[in-house]
């Protein structure tokens, strides 16, 4: 909230015009915009890329909207670190005045700092002073004046030269203000003019007779006019015709240290010390306001001790203060109004239902209390509360065209005020819980009643109620629902929002038309809204917004989809609808761009908002009540015009480390990057523009990306760039508009080419693959040959399977990994070595022939394929015999293996002819593959050969078709295996160092 503070002479002025639309419309906040972390120094501008420069005692500071660069002696070619003064030149370049370096020079297209040190018997090392004046003014191309050490120098052709002041005692207060040719600068007591040209000086005191002399802070010349602000005299006027001095502000114990020139309202804005609020200046009216924040604000004025501000070219108020923080002072955007408010004095509630002005400019609402209806008065700045008791709890508040204000309570009562709007003159009981009056559009003396349980009734002012309609589910032409929230004239055409559709009432036929939509809780209308064609903006309880078309008599889906109830809705000038979403907070539809935008907790606005009264007020203030007071805004805060502008780039780092380049960032052209670290961040933002979400932004690295890539954000990040030439573009876009070509960001982006990326590296290197490549081929085609010839050798071409070359191959492998393998108990892992032969296969090629045989042996080694597991290997030892090696967990199994190869192959048969089926078994002698303690370094593939031929013979021996294995004992010993043959296998099972077993 704020306080008028103005002379007293004006006092009885301003009063009269001051009203509460006025007040809030006026009301201050302070929005951080970045923390700087940097003590306030001085030099506060903006440059010509609208990027803010601020002086701090650690070094310069310059913000580009989201980055801030600090430039010191340790980072950066400036001397000085503790800054005093900052003004821009010509060509972009950025003046520094320092109080321990001197004067700086910057410029963004070398991306330095020079220190100015100047020809002439003068010499400067310091500029300004204690207190924080304006010490250094620009002039034209490279001319400045300042202060340094309570000297006067004028710079220019690179050369220092001291002004002489006519009093050597003369003490300079730090103030310098340059236009054209002549300067103004203040000395303790009076205003002295410099002519640049001849050095000479003009002294004007001015005259007081208080103990303080005059001393000048800031000086600023606008239309002829010197307007100074001072540490003692407040703020005074000079006119350098009549070289008269007056006083705009008194001094009131409050020195202004600084102030800045709004031209588009054509005021100051002025700071004090200590800061305490803004004080605010019309040049044209010569009002003063004195603007101040309540303590329940998110960011109250009265909190912020100002140090330097800045009216930008962001047509924004900008602020520097002494904790190092800069933000943005502008209008409040959401007023809250309670009873324990200063604006709300008079409510008895807080809870709020209609709200409503009348055409005199009163505002009434109601409130849901015993004596519920208020009126603002003027006068006394109170709500007054109405103290009738038939106007109690009000629900709708209505004034007709002859001005009589009608109101609607929730005990179902109708009443009207009398002409002096003191008490209720006319009361009707209609039993009825009206929403929403709305007068005959043809007969005035009539008013339409919407109600929530009676459906819609007709009232004459003069006997009371006509006609009632409800809805007759039995007839189509009757309302929709009895519950009724909203009425409507268009065009003479009334509609009505029901808790059923919308509904047009024929005032000729006297019969309704139903306007519905698919789900039920679309057709919960809220609220209804002229569009400026003639259609109809539906507001319904599902979530949404839609534009119906009388004419086409079709729904058009705008504004669905939020998550959350949509409670009540205002129109602005401009047709754009404005109402609460519940839990989200307010919202804004811009019906032009079909875009919304909500304002939530961030505003302090109450999420749980029940609206249930909303009006707009004759200045565009926007007014809605909830049960938790009044929140009031102008539709013209919250739409503040952002004009498409110039993209810079802001940020360029490589894993978050900046890049270093000899052109300032929002300058540089090109940039090359090597092509190991190929990786590149960057930050952008629009001129005088800052983050919105009304804005958004798009870039596209040309070569990489085939499209745009569309955000909110202010940043970008490329990873694994190839070596080559590209091309980065950022555009903006506001209201539908993007950036032209020549406002879009562009920099050129160069990828170094590895070494190996050349032609004559590339050239070796193909040479070396073809090279390669011959070789690899021949190796494999010699491999491939090789193995072709592998095969031939090895395999049986009867039956697939190996052949005994290969199997004694693998078996003196086998032998070699017996040998080094440590002794292992009887039950542990063994090789089985079990030796096939077929029954009577001579008789087969006897009685069918050769072929046939052929046939049985090529199915017999399917058969015994199909029982080999991965390791085991099968081979064809010749003739009808055939021989597997396989890997056994124990020597005991080794029997129950040739059981079940036996079962197997007598379950077969194999087709001879169509009609034939031949049946065949076999034999098996087996043996657990010899010990390597047992072989001695001995031939184990002779040793197995011959000990289950032996098996086999036994098997034989005993009727074919069945198997006999020949185990082992402890009390073998490797020499009984010597010069084995059948006659000493018989001996050896005799001594019982041979065990043979039978089925």
């Amino acid at each position: 909230m704020f306080k008028q503070c103005i002379f007293l002479f004006l006092l009885c002025f301003l009063l009269p015009n001051f009203s509460l639309t006025s007040t809030v419309a006026n009301e201050l906040t302070y929005k951080q915009l970045e923390q700087l972390h940097e003590a306030a120094n001085n030099g506060f501008i903006e440059d010509d890329d609208g990027f803010i420069w601020l002086g701090t005692q650690r070094g310069l500071l310059k913000w580009m909207g989201e980055q801030l660069i600090l430039y010191t002696p340790e980072n950066s070619s400036i001397i000085g670190a503790n800054i005093s003064a900052i003004v821009q030149g010509d060509n972009g370049v950025i003046w520094v005045g320092t109080l321990d370096g001197g004067l700086n020079k910057y410029d963004k297209l070398t991306n330095k700092f020079v220190h100015v040190q100047g020809k002439g018997s003068s010499s400067v090392n310091s500029i300004g002073g204690w207190r924080k004046t304006q010490p250094l003014a620009f002039v034209n191309n490279n001319e400045l004046v300042f202060v340094s050490d309570q000297r006067l120098i004028h710079f220019k052709k690179d050369t220092f030269t001291e002004i002489p002041l006519d009093d050597d005692k003369q003490i300079l207060t730090g103030a310098v203000f340059c236009q054209e040719k002549e300067c103004w600068f203040g000395i303790e007591g009076a205003l002295v003019l410099l002519d640049l040209n001849t050095h000479k000086t003009t002294v004007y005191p001015y005259q007081s007779t208080s103990e303080h002399a005059l001393s000048i802070n800031k000086i600023i010349k606008i239309d002829g006019m010197l307007y100074i602000a001072t540490q003692y005299r407040g703020l005074l006027q000079f006119n350098a015709q009549t070289t008269k001095f007056s006083t705009l502000i008194p001094y009131q114990n409050k020195p202004i240290t600084n102030f800045v020139y709004e031209n588009i309202k054509q005021q100051l804005w002025l700071i004090h010390s200590p800061s305490i609020g803004l004080t605010q200046f019309s040049i044209r009216s010569g009002l003063v306001e004195s603007h101040f924040s309540s303590a329940s604000d998110l960011n109250p004025l009265s909190d912020i001790r100002l140090s330097g501000l800045l009216f930008s070219k962001r047509k924004q108020l900008l602020a520097f203060t002494l904790g190092g923080d800069l933000g943005a002072i502008e209008p409040k955007l959401f007023t809250s109004i309670t009873k324990q408010s200063d604006l709300g004095q008079g409510l008895i509630s807080n809870n709020i239902r209609p709200i409503y002005q009348t055409k005199d400019g009163t505002i009434w609402l109601g409130t849901k209390s015993e004596v519920g209806l208020h009126h603002y008065d003027e006068a006394t700045k109170r709500f007054i509360p109405f103290a009738d008791p038939k106007a109690s709890m009000p629900y709708v508040i209505y004034e007709d065209s002859s001005e009589t204000l009608w109101l609607a309570s929730l005990d179902g009562s109708l009443s009207a005020l009398d002409s002096t709007r003191t008490k209720v003159e006319e009361y009707f009981s209609l039993n009825a819980k009206i929403g929403d009056i709305v007068e005959h559009a043809t007969n005035p003396s009539l008013l339409w009643l919407a109600t929530y349980d009676k459906g819609l009734l007709l009232f004459d002012k003069n006997i009371g109620l006509v006609e009632q309609f409800q809805h007759n589910s039995e007839l189509a032409s009757s309302i929709s629902s009895n519950f009724i929230l909203k009425l409507l004239y268009v065009d003479q055409e009334l509609w009505l929002g029901t808790m059923k559709g919308l509904n047009h009432y024929n005032e000729i036929t006297h019969e309704f038309s139903r306007y519905e939509k698919k789900l039920p809780s679309e057709n919960k209308i809220l609220n209804l809204l002229p569009e400026e064609s003639g259609k109809i903006w539906v507001v319904n309880d599902s979530n949404g917004i839609d534009l119906f078309d009388p004419k086409n008599e079709t729904f058009e889906e705008k504004f669905t989809n939020v998550g959350f109830p949509i409670k009540a809705t205002e129109q602005d000038d401009k047709g754009n609808l404005y109402g609460y979403i519940i839990k989200k907070g307010l919202f804004k539809f811009n019906t032009l761009t079909e875009t919304f935008h909500i304002y939530g907790k961030e505003y302090n606005l109450p999420l749980s908002f029940w609206l249930v009264a909303h009006h707009k007020m004759f200045n565009g203030d926007m007014w809605f009540g909830s049960q938790y007071g009044l929140t009031i805004f102008n539709p013209e805060n919250l739409s503040k015009k952002i004009e498409v502008n110039k993209v810079y780039f802001t940020r360029l780092n490589q894993n978050g480390h900046p890049i270093e380049t000899d052109t300032a960032y929002e300058k540089l052209t090109s940039l090359s990057l090597d092509w190991q670290n190929n990786v590149l961040e960057f930050g952008y933002v629009g001129k005088f523009s800052h983050q919105s979400k009304e804005i958004n932004y798009r870039y596209k690295m040309e070569g990489v990306d085939a499209s745009w890539f569309y955000t909110n954000y202010t940043q970008g990040r490329y990873v694994g760039l190839d070596s080559g030439n590209y091309l980065l573009r950022v555009s903006m876009k506001v209201n539908g508009q993007w950036s032209s070509a020549e406002q879009e960001a562009q920099l050129k982006i160069v990828i170094s080419t590895p070494i190996w990326r050349l032609w004559w590296p590339q050239l070796l290197m193909l040479i070396i693959f073809i090279f390669i490549i011959v070789v690899v081929s021949y190796s494999i085609i010699a491999f491939c040959q090789n193995r072709t010839l592998k095969k031939d050798v090895y395999l049986d071409p009867l039956t697939g399977c190996y052949n005994r070359r290969y199997l004694q191959n693998t078996l003196s492998k086998l032998d070699e990994r017996l040998i080094h393998r440590k002794s292992i108990s009887s039950d542990s892992a063994a090789y089985a070595f079990l030796f096939f032969d077929l029954d009577n296969f001579k008789n087969v090629n006897d009685e069918y022939g050769h072929d046939v045989g052929d046939i049985v042996l090529q199915h017999f080694a399917k058969v015994l394929q199909s029982q080999c597991r991965v390791g085991d290997t099968l081979a064809r030892w010749g003739g009808e015999e055939f021989v597997m090696v396989c890997q056994v967990n124990s020597k005991s199994s080794i029997p129950e293996i040739c059981q079940r190869m036996i079962q197997t192959i007598c379950n077969k048969n194999v087709s001879i002819s169509e009609s034939t089926l031949l049946e065949y078994t076999c034999s098996i002698g087996a043996i657990s593959y010899p010990d390597e303690e047992q072989l001695n370094a001995q031939s184990a593939e002779k040793i197995a050969s011959v000990l289950s031929d032996f098996a086999l013979y036994q098997a034989k021996e005993k009727g074919r078709n069945t198997w006999c294995v020949i185990e082992t004992t402890s009390s073998l010993d490797s020499t009984d295996l010597h010069d084995l043959n059948h006659d000493k296998v018989q001996q050896l099972i005799s001594e019982r160092k041979l065990n043979l077993i039978h089925p």
